[in-house]
C-alpha cells in the first residue's frame, strides 16, 4: 500500500504483519485517516480512525469484499461480507 498524489500515508496493514489481499479502504471524514479491510476478515485503523475491531477476531470470521466509511458522520466503517 503506498500513498498517491496528496494522498498522506498513516500505515498499512503489511507493516502490522498482515498478508491477505487488501480489498477496500475507507477515509475518516477529516482525512486524517482510514480504515483498511482485506479479504480474510481483517479491518485495520490507521491515523485518527478508531477501531472498532473486525470480523477475523469476533468468532465469525469471514471474507470481506468491500468497505465504505458510514454516515451520518462517518463514525464506523461497514463491510460487505460474502
Amino acid at each position: 500500500m503506498y500513498q498517491y498524489g496528496e494522498a498522506r500515508f498513516f500505515g498499512s496493514p503489511f507493516k502490522e504483519g498482515h498478508r491477505a489481499d487488501l480489498v477496500g479502504i475507507a477515509p475518516v471524514p477529516s482525512g486524517n485517516g482510514y480504515f483498511v479491510a482485506t479479504a480474510t476478515g481483517g479491518v485495520d485503523a490507521f491515523g485518527r480512525a478508531r477501531s472498532y475491531g473486525s470480523p477475523l477476531h469476533s468468532g465469525h470470521p469471514t471474507r470481506i469484499v468491500a468497505i465504505a466509511s458510514a454516515l451520518p458522520a462517518l463514525m464506523s466503517p461497514k463491510v460487505a461480507t460474502t
